[in-house]
């Protein structure tokens, strides 16, 4: 039996807690557009959602680049990541 790769490992366990992401950052997106009477600081709060999940995708990103086996490969294959 073949272990997982590091990366594999990786993607595994951070699947779902960035889907979970992904659904916050649409959620903090989209309350500014569809409230239009949203206040400031409430527009504010949900920029700074938005970069924070924008940093943690970056994040696994350079965590998923830096355990692959390949880098230039890993680049070319997941370059829309």
């Amino acid at each position: 039996m073949e272990q997982q790769s590091a990366q594999a490992r990786w993607e595994q366990l951070t699947q779902r807690p960035l889907l979970a992401l992904a659904v916050v950052f649409a959620v903090a997106y989209a309350v500014p557009i569809v409230d239009t009477s949203a206040g400031h600081v409430l527009t504010q709060a949900c920029t700074v959602v938005e970069w924070v999940v924008w940093g943690a995708f970056a994040a696994d990103y350079v965590a998923r680049l830096a355990l692959a086996r390949r880098r230039k490969e890993f680049v070319r294959g997941h370059w829309l990541d």
